[in-house]
């Protein structure tokens, strides 16, 4: 019933979102998140599940959501800094954000072809590697997220009981529903 539910009020926000004049933004593709790419997304060794695999899975959708959209140099370093905040803040280990800031600071330059590179969401040949957004851009890309609620992203799209069958796999947002 969960499931129907969230399917009906996605495809009504979809609606929304295809009536939108940019709809067929040239390059643009559907939102994708592996998590916290190559690095674990919880610690192991808790014994709570969901607490264990997402203690900072949080900090990287928000990541995530920044990279898939891209934008200029200063724009992928203020996503960097923040992951860093965030995973310092929810885990009160300024080691660990350091390290995952450092992560992110070699591993996701828009010139490693790879699928969490900056700017992932973009066609590579659509676009500059650290071209600004546009302004109608940045409006969709805000409207896009808006119909998206990261709570249940964190628990559909990483269900904890299918998580080991995700662990590791790029995943759509629309792919399970």
């Amino acid at each position: 019933m969960k499931t129907i539910l969230l399917s009906l009020i996605f495809m009504l926000s979809l609606g929304a979102l295809q009536a939108s004049p940019l709809d067929n933004l040239p390059g643009l593709q559907e939102f994708t998140s592996d998590g916290c790419s190559w690095f674990p997304d919880g610690y192991p060794h808790i014994k709570d599940k969901k607490e264990k695999e997402t203690k900072w899975l949080s900090c990287c959708l928000q990541h995530d959501k920044a990279y898939w959209a891209g934008g200029t140099e200063d724009d992928k370093l203020k996503a960097d800094l923040k992951l860093a905040k965030c995973v310092a803040e929810t885990t009160n280990r300024p080691a660990l954000a350091k390290a995952m800031y450092f992560g992110v600071r070699a591993g996701g330059s828009a010139y490693i072809p790879s699928n969490f590179r900056w700017g992932y969401g973009w066609q590579a040949e659509s676009r500059g590697a650290y071209q600004a957004l546009t302004e109608s851009e940045s409006l969709f890309i805000q409207d896009y997220f808006s119909v998206i609620n990261d709570e249940i992203l964190i628990d559909e799209i990483y269900n904890i009981s299918a998580w080991e069958s995700l662990k590791g796999k790029q995943t759509s947002i629309h792919s399970h529903w």
